[in-house]
């Protein structure tokens, strides 16, 4: 029985702690449109990465121990109960695993679209910015030019609104 008693004493560890992080992932807030935050968010995430990574050693571990038990016991329901599950375990700590590299990998690629929108966004009011009080001074000469002018101080104005809007919505 000393097999099933060290599959037990690595087992039990291991479901507590996949169990932590497994709830950890879950509890994740989605990625943030503000670049600050997704740097801040990408921290958090390469730590639990690490910390699964961390815990292949452990996987593998328990996973040969249950072989070796597998191979000790006898044909029957436990024997199917305990490969099973092996299987579950496996796999959750495989799901958790591309999991959190995947969440990561989506940070990472949101972080330069992120502070690309804001440096555009930010060129872009600038340069309105400085157009804004020549077209104010500017007398306007016809309707056409008129329309103009009021054209672009509505696209200006739903540019803005939409930025706005935009930083209440969060990328998945």
């Amino acid at each position: 029985m000393g097999v099933a008693k060290d599959f037990s004493e690595h087992l039990e560890p291991f479901l507590e702690w996949l169990d932590a992080a497994e709830k950890a992932a879950q509890a994740q807030e989605t990625v943030s449109v503000d670049p600050e935050r997704i740097a801040l968010q990408i921290e958090d995430q390469q730590s639990l990465v690490e910390d699964v990574l961390g815990h292949h050693n452990d996987q593998e571990a328990i996973q040969a121990v249950g072989q070796d038990l597998l191979r000790l016991s006898e044909p029957g329901e436990d024997r199917e109960n305990l490969q099973h599950r092996l299987q579950d375990v496996a796999g959750r700590y495989q799901d958790l695993c591309d999991h959190s590299q995947a969440h990561l990998a989506d940070m990472q690629d949101a972080l330069p679209l992120s502070e690309q929108f804001y440096n555009t966004h930010d060129e872009l009011q600038s340069l309105l910015q400085q157009v804004e009080p020549e077209l104010r001074a500017a007398e306007p000469t016809g309707p056409e030019a008129e329309a103009q002018v009021n054209v672009c101080a509505i696209r200006y104005t739903l540019f803005t609104v939409m930025i706005m809007r935009g930083s209440e919505f969060d990328y998945h």
